[in-house]
C-alpha cells in the first residue's frame, strides 16, 4: 500500500470512526498531563496530585487518583459518557523503565523475531514472567550487517493497576512507554535545528530526578536515570553542589559509556530543564568541551518544557497507526482490548448511519417515483393534444 492509499485510508478510518484520536497522557508523582491532538489544534491540560497519591508510580490513594483523572478527562473531552473511554499512550514518568540496546547479524522472516524474543529474554532485569516487554528495531549497519535492537521492560503488576484504574476513569491504554522514548521523539519530531544523522545526547531535569539520553539515528539507544531522593544530603535537600556535582557526574559516565560502544563524536548536547535551562547549560559549559543547545519546539516556541515528555507520547498516538512500529509495554490481552474498542466505534457509528442512510435511499426512491409519474403523465397529456 502506498503512502498516498494509506494516507487516505487513514482519513477514511477516521471518518468511520475506527480511527479515534489518541492522547498523551503522563502520570507522575506529582502531577498528571494529558495531551491530545483533536484534528484542528492540541489540546493540553493538566491536573496537580496531591503528595502521597503516587509515589513512584504505585498508586497509594486510588479515590483522590480516580478523581484527579475523571477532572482531566472533562476538562478536555466535556462530560462525555466514561464508557466511551478515551485512548491514550500512558508514560509512567515516575517509573524507571529498563531499557537496553543489543545488535544481531541480519536474518529475515520468523528467525528474526525467535532471535530478538530469545535475546529479549536474556538482558530482561526482571523475571520475564513478571514483567510487560518490548522491542523495537532501530537500524541496520550495512558494513557489519548487523541490526540494532531496543528492549524495554517494566513490571507487569505496576502497569496492570494503572491500566485498571484508568479503564474505571474512562480511559483506555493503548501503549506504555518510557520517558526516554517520549523525549526522543519530542525533539526528533518537533525540535529546532534537531540534525537526525548526528548523534546526541539529551539532558532533561523535572521534579522526579535527572535522565541522560543518548540518540543516534533519530532513536533512543541508551538511557540513564538517577531520582533526586537518592540525591538529598543529611537535610534531604539537594543543594546546589549536589545538583551540579549529579549533572556532571552523570554526564561524564554516560560518555564515557557512549565513548566505548560507538565511534563518532557526540555532535551535540540537548538541554531540557523546567526553569533551570541556564543553570544546567552553565555547568556543562564550564566542565565540558561542547556548547550545550537548549531544546525549542518548532511551532511550539513559547511550550514550557515541562510538557515536552507527554507532549511526546502525543505526537505518536496523532500519527496513523500503521506508521507507529515503536514499543508498547503491554500485555496481548490490552492489544486485543484496543482493536475490540475501535471495532465497537466503529459499529457504534454504523448503527446510527445506517438507517439514515436506508432512509434517504427510500426518500430518493419515492421522490424519483414521483418524478417519473409527473413526466409520464406531462408526456401522455401532449400526446393527447396533439
Amino acid at each position: 500500500m502506498s503512502l498516498s492509499i494509506k494516507s487516505y485510508y487513514e482519513k477514511a478510518l477516521s471518518l468511520f470512526r475506527v480511527r479515534v484520536p489518541i492522547g498523551g497522557l503522563e502520570i507522575s508523582d506529582s502531577a498528571l498531563r494529558l495531551v491530545v491532538f483533536d484534528g484542528r489544534a492540541w489540546q493540553m491540560k493538566s491536573v496537580r496530585l496531591v503528595p502521597g497519591v503516587v509515589e513512584s508510580n504505585r498508586v497509594k490513594d486510588k479515590v483522590k487518583f480516580l478523581e484527579a483523572l475523571k477532572s482531566l478527562r472533562t476538562e478536555v473531552f466535556g462530560n462525555s459518557r466514561i464508557r466511551e473511554r478515551k485512548s491514550v499512550i500512558a508514560v509512567l514518568s515516575s517509573l524507571n523503565i529498563y531499557s537496553q540496546v543489543f545488535s544481531l547479524p541480519v536474518v529475515r522472516g520468523q528467525s528474526l523475531d525467535e532471535a530478538i524474543d530469545l535475546n529479549v529474554k536474556m538482558v530482561s532485569p526482571i523475571d520475564i514472567n513478571l514483567a510487560y516487554s518490548g522491542w523495537q528495531v532501530l537500524g541496520e549497519d550495512q558494513s557489519t550487517l548487523r541490526l540494532d535492537v531496543l528492549a524495554s521492560f517494566v513490571e507487569r503488576s505496576i502497569v496492570d493497576e494503572i491500566g485498571t484504574l484508568l479503564s474505571d476513569a474512562g480511559f483506555l491504554m493503548m501503549a506504555v512507554e518510557s520517558r526516554g522514548l517520549s523525549l526522543t521523539r519530542v525533539v526528533r519530531e518537533k525540535a529546532s535545528g534537531f540534525d537526525v544523522s548526528q548523534p546526541s545526547i539529551i539532558v532533561h531535569l523535572d521534579a522526579v530526578g535527572l535522565e541522560i539520553v543518548v540518540v543516534r539515528n533519530g532513536q533512543l539507544y541508551f538511557q540513564y536515570f538517577n531520582y533526586w531522593r537518592d540525591l538529598v544530603n543529611d537535610k534531604q535537600q539537594v543543594t546546589l553542589e549536589l545538583f551540579q556535582s549529579a549533572i556532571v557526574k552523570n554526564l561524564h559516565q554516560v560518555m564515557n559509556f557512549y565513548s566505548q560502544h560507538w565511534a563518532e563524536p557526540i555532535a551535540a548536547v540537548w538541554v531540557i530543564a523546567p526553569n533551570l535551562e541556564g543553570e544546567v547549560s552553565k555547568t556543562i559549559s564550564e566542565n565540558f568541551s561542547i556548547t550545550p543547545r537548549i531544546v525549542k519546539l518548532n511551532d511550539f516556541p513559547d511550550l514550557s518544557s515541562e510538557w515536552f515528555v507527554v507532549f511526546g507520547a502525543g505526537v505518536r498516538g496523532a500519527q496513523p497507526r500503521w506508521k507507529d512500529n515503536e514499543i508498547s509495554l503491554l500485555g496481548i490481552s490490552s492489544e486485543e482490548e484496543f482493536r475490540e474498542e475501535q471495532f465497537i466505534n466503529f459499529m457504534k457509528f454504523w448503527r446510527f448511519v445506517i438507517p439514515i442512510g436506508l432512509s434517504i435511499l427510500f426518500l430518493a426512491f419515492i421522490g424519483g417515483k414521483m418524478l417519473l409519474t409527473r413526466t409520464q403523465a406531462s408526456i401522455e397529456a401532449s400526446l393527447l393534444s396533439q
